[in-house]
């Protein structure tokens, strides 16, 4: 009865089944394995444990009772628990390929791909039809830069499970990294399908891309701050189709877009919403408007900065070059251990001369201000109350030198110089192996040569900035 209604996902008629079990018989192990993945299943990985242990004390050779406390210790973020027990379930059964793929999973969070990815073909070789693994495989590849074998695995995941949302979205993300923008914008519009990712519900229908005179449309900001700033640049197109455009964004990026083209009417995010026709999210639009790589809207610059605002920068007398920068990005973002940098990579930098840097950072963590206090880097922190603020100080700046973070896309948008640094394997809008943008004129690419080191970048940047300095004598 309780692994039944384990089966159809009754997770809580299971727990109370084996509750009343385990009243009676303390010991029966199944009652305990049921009841530890049922409370796993749904996120109570704590209580689940001594459960598990106890299977594991009762039958110490069953590789599925390792395997099962394995999964609670890794929700846990006992990694290294966690890879000591799948192993152990490896060891009893080696053709356990879920606990070959639970163990890829926990490597992969400990950064240790290569050996992550191992143990994923492992789960291929073993379960050639396991959706999951030629899916997670493919997050693998394409985070080792190999990115034609990622692009096939994600494939196969998409023939095996032709309504997987994660599938398509991540080959999706692929092929936008090779320049096939519009097959790639074509797979992304699976987001919605995705757990977590829950489309706006509105009585009006989504626009089809077709003209629009005589209608208004909403579009509407879904995710981050630099994406909103990098794809309001078609409200212009979307208003060139003939209709009136609303776009409904982010509180804090109101009065910036007051300065883009295309918009007819600005709402924030929670603010009741006019009329209006149809409706699309941002990120829909280059799939709507057919984008490719040669047709991609890219002014030098599409927003402005405030003319009145007060934020002055304190230059000091001598320099030469006004640098502003950006090390560290959203915290609760999954790539951001990758795409972030320490604050100490920039102490080369303020060693060249005639150069004032000027901190663009909100949030940062609390050691990185403590480094931050011991460089000759002037904290803008307390002055950037909003994205009108960040411009007007990006505006008396020469250059801008970030991570992959939304000053990045503000700067672009603005027409500034920006040096964008990068990791081995980027976001799928920064392309691969080449050092410019096709979404900003004024952006230059330092892409990381060995995934994890950012000496190589920072010593190029070095250089350049040095033959800047060198200019301006």
């Amino acid at each position: 009865m309780a692994l039944q209604h384990y089966y159809n996902g009754n997770f809580a008629e299971a727990e109370q089944v084996c509750r009343q079990i385990l009243q009676q018989q303390p010991d029966q192990v199944e009652a305990l394995q049921i009841l530890g993945v049922a409370l796993c299943s749904v996120g109570q990985a704590v209580a689940a444990i001594p459960f598990l242990q106890r299977v594991v004390q009762l039958q110490p050779d069953a590789a599925e009772a390792w395997g099962n406390l394995g999964t609670a210790l890794q929700e846990q973020g006992c990694y290294e628990d966690a890879i000591a027990h799948f192993n152990r379930a490896i060891a009893l059964k080696p053709d356990y390929a879920e606990a070959h793929y639970n163990l890829a999973l926990v490597l992969q969070k400990q950064d240790r791909l290569e050996d992550a990815l191992f143990h994923s073909q492992q789960t291929i070789a073993l379960k050639p039809e396991f959706v999951d693994a030629y899916y997670n495989q493919g997050f693998l590849l394409r985070r080792l830069g190999r990115l034609e074998e990622a692009i096939a695995h994600y494939r196969t995941a998409t023939q095996l499970a032709p309504n997987s949302a994660g599938a398509h979205k991540n080959l999706g993300h692929a092929l936008l990294l090779t320049g096939a923008l519009q097959q790639g914008f074509q797979e992304y519009e699976w987001r919605w399908r995705q757990p977590g990712w829950a489309p706006r519900l509105f009585a009006q229908p989504l626009w089809d891309g077709s003209p629009l005179i005589g209608r208004t449309i909403l579009l509407h900001a879904e995710q981050g701050f630099g994406d909103t700033i990098q794809f309001i640049r078609y409200a212009a197109l979307v208003r060139d189709r003939g209709g009136r455009v609303i776009v409904e964004c982010q509180p804090s990026l109101l009065r910036l877009l007051e300065t883009a083209a295309g918009i007819d009417q600005l709402i924030a995010q929670g603010a009741p919403l006019p009329d209006f026709d149809v409706h699309a999210p941002l990120l829909s639009l280059p799939h709507l408007c057919s984008t490719t790589l040669e047709t991609i809207p890219a002014p030098v610059a599409y927003l402005s900065p405030p003319v009145d605002h007060p934020l002055r920068l304190k230059v000091p007398p001598g320099t030469r070059l006004k640098v502003g920068i950006a090390w560290t990005g959203n915290p609760d973002h999954k790539n951001n251990r990758y795409r972030s940098c320490a604050i100490e990579q920039f102490r080369a930098l303020c060693q060249l001369p005639g150069i004032a840097f000027f901190s663009l950072q909100k949030g940062a963590p609390e050691a990185d201000l403590q480094a931050l206090a011991e460089l000759p880097i002037q904290s803008l922190s307390a002055s950037l109350d909003d994205f009108t603020a960040t411009a007007a100080a990006i505006a008396q700046l020469d250059l801008v030198i970030t991570i992959d973070t939304a000053v990045a896309h503000l700067a672009g948008a603005l027409g500034k110089p920006v040096w964008l640094l990068l990791s081995v394997a980027p976001d799928w809008r920064w392309l691969l192996e080449r050092d410019d943008s096709p979404w900003y004129p004024t952006m230059r690419l330092f892409r990381q040569r060995q995934r994890g080191s950012w000496q190589g970048v920072f010593e190029r940047v070095a250089a350049e900035l040095a033959l800047w300095v060198e200019r301006q004598t």
